[in-house]
């Protein structure tokens, strides 16, 4: 904006104020003011040049703009200005006729002019009537104009006759009616007024400031006629200054439309465009952009939701976003160009609907199915019903930031579980540190001990009587936490230690036995071993230990007791020892751990004993499987080859 259009701009608006500002001060303090001046012909003069005029120009401006681009506002807009210029001019010529017919006309030609305006504002600034564009124009433009010409045209000659309710009271005060009349065109004028300020404030265009201005001083010269019943007052004359300035301020409105950048287009054409911010030249400032542009019409359905959208425009980058052709969309349905997209779960209709209806822009990126693609989708509202979207296709970033993750994850995944075999491999290391120092130092005290619970055995024997059951008890008990230690300092030197197997025929009947000899049995198990004479050739330590670790584990299994069931046979020249047991089972988080060292489940357990029976099991060449049910038990199977059967 230039300086001088600055200057213009700011007297516009200082007029509007200071008209306010007298119309306040003469309804507060201009009681006492009995000055009048009221020519004949003179109102009708000025009327005539000032409002009706200039309001007749504005609408033909707006029904061209009707008639060519076929929005219902725009009609509305010229039937509101035929009917203020034609009551301003119907009642200016019945100056020398009864004042009561003056303020009629006026003040009704008025009343239904703002209605009009307020109602062209909201349809300008509401979604639904952009999308609805309208076919037969001439009818409806008819219609919009004849209506407020018939209505003042009827209400003058029933004025005239007398025919219509008083405005002026007998004393020369106004009626009610006059009053609600007025009070209710004040209101419409603002409204109106305000909406085109929104308007303004939005795109800038200085059509919608001044046109803004002019209702409010048809507001202005409304409050003024709710206060003044006599022709010609001081008052008056502030009203009808307002009006002439509202007059002037129209002319300008449409003056203004020059300094559009629209080359050969005429004022209906700019007033349009100036109205509906400027659409086409959006459009041509994004045609060169990188990202894929489109300019959409959204239609709205019964429910008042969007239910589809026109492409009116699309840019070059558009095809190579999309891959669609602008011969493809420009002109079609939304859901015509892309397959399926209502059932897209993106929801892009719903997306696009939201923003051209709420008028808050929104940013997205999510993947479109009827293109397979995804997309980056940023659009606005330039007006309501209309969506501005920039598109930019980021499948290949998609997919690239896709296998970064998936290397990232991986990458951690082999970073944990190294960490893990690192932390390990150092608890090993420790252990293998100390397992001969726990060998020595630990089981030479044991043998002693054992020793000596042997000899207090043999006496207790040899009598019977010479101690308590409890003492008895805590006898057995001490046995058996030796034996637990036993096996603890087996398994730690058995897991680090360099093993060799000793091959030899072994009888599986003795070892089996053995092993169940060496572990106590609770009461509450029962143990269902099948009858074998299964021989092999293989490490009778090394199958005692395996054995013994099993029916250890089966056996702490089965804390509220159960079965043991220990079955064996060959197949396929290899040797099956299954140990099974009908205990809690084990969970599936444990299962891909359980051979790992130092994994455990139990309160007391050290996390070597499934381990070293893996290690045991793979130095004798063979395998061990398991299958476990929570609530229902496990069962271990151990594949040893045959190799020396007899």
């Amino acid at each position: 904006m230039t300086k001088k259009q600055k200057i213009i701009h700011n007297a516009g608006l200082i007029i509007v104020v200071v008209l306010i500002a007298l119309a306040l001060l003469l309804v507060a303090f201009g009681n006492s003011i009995t000055l009048s001046f009221n020519p004949p012909y003179l109102r009708l003069i000025l009327n005539a040049i000032f409002i009706s005029a200039t309001n007749i120009f504005v609408a033909v401006v707006s029904v061209r703009s009707f008639l060519r681009h076929g929005q219902i506002s725009f009609a509305l807009l010229s039937g509101a200005l035929v009917a203020s210029g034609l009551a301003a001019f119907i009642s200016g010529g019945l100056s020398e006729f009864p004042t009561d017919a003056t303020f009629t006309v006026f003040n009704a030609g008025f009343l239904l002019s703002s209605i009009m305006q307020a109602f062209g504002a909201v349809y300008l600034s509401a979604a639904s009537p952009a999308s609805k564009v309208f076919s037969n124009r001439k009818i409806i433009i008819t219609v919009m104009l004849f209506l407020p010409t018939f209505i003042l045209t009827v209400l003058t000659v029933l004025a005239l006759l007398g025919l219509t309710p008083s405005f002026i009271n007998q004393f020369g005060g106004t009626t009610d009616l006059r009053q609600f009349v007025i009070g209710l065109s004040v209101v419409f004028f603002v409204f109106a007024s305000a909406t085109f300020a929104y308007q303004y404030f939005r795109s800038k265009a200085r059509a919608l400031y001044w046109y803004s201005l002019a209702l409010a001083l048809f507001a202005v010269d409304t409050v003024v006629s709710y206060n003044s019943a006599q022709l010609g007052d001081l008052l008056q004359w502030t009203g009808r200054i307002s009006d002439y300035f509202g007059g002037v301020f129209f002319i300008v409105a449409v003056l203004s439309l020059r300094q559009q950048a629209y080359v050969g287009a005429n004022f209906s054409e700019r007033w349009f465009e100036t109205l509906s911010n400027n659409r086409t030249q959006l459009a041509s400032l994004f045609a060169n952009m990188l990202s894929g542009f489109a300019y959409l019409r959204i239609i709205i359905g019964s429910d008042r939701k969007s239910e589809d959208a026109v492409f009116l425009e699309v840019n070059d980058a558009f095809e190579r976003n999309t891959g669609l052709g602008k011969n493809m969309v420009v002109g079609r349905r939304l859901t015509q160009v892309v397959e399926g997209i209502e059932e897209d779960p993106a929801n892009w209709i719903t997306f696009f609907g939201d923003i051209a209806l709420k008028g808050k822009p929104a940013r997205v990126e999510s993947y479109m199915e009827g293109l397979n693609r995804w997309l980056r989708v940023s659009a606005y509202s330039p007006e309501a019903g209309y969506v501005v979207v920039l598109i930019d296709d980021i499948t290949r970033q998609r997919e690239l930031q896709k296998q970064l993750e998936d290397h990232t994850k991986n990458l951690e995944k082999i970073i944990a579980e190294r960490t893990q075999q690192l932390r390990v491999s150092e608890r090993l290391a420790a252990i293998g540190q100390t397992a001969g120092m726990v060998g020595h130092d630990i089981r030479n005290p044991l043998q002693a001990i054992t020793g000596d619970l042997y000899l207090i055995e043999q006496e207790i024997q040899a009598n019977p009587g010479c101690i308590s059951p409890e003492i008895a008890e805590s006898i057995a008990a001490i046995n058996e936490n030796i034996a637990y230690i036993n096996k603890i300092v087996s398994d730690l030197q058995d897991y680090t230690r360099t093993l060799k197997p000793t091959l030899s025929t072994v009888d599986l009947k003795d070892v089996l036995n053995g092993a169940l000899a060496g572990r106590k049995i609770p009461q509450n198990i029962t143990v269902v071993a099948a009858e074998t004479n299964l021989k092999l050739k293989t490490d009778a330590t090394f199958l005692r230990r395996i054995i013994t670790n099993l029916v250890t584990n089966a056996i702490q299994a089965m804390p509220t007791g159960g079965k043991l069931i220990i079955n064996a046979y060959t197949e396929n020249n290899a040797a099956y020892i299954s140990i099974q047991d009908t205990g809690v089972g084990i969970s599936e988080e444990s299962k891909a751990n359980l051979f790992k060292p130092l994994f455990t489940t139990k309160a007391k357990g050290q996390g070597l004993g499934l381990a070293v029976v893996k290690r045991l099991v793979e130095m004798l060449n063979g395998k061990i499987t398991f299958e476990s049910e929570i609530g229902k038990g496990t069962k271990f199977t151990v594949e040893l080859p045959l190799e020396g059967q007899q």
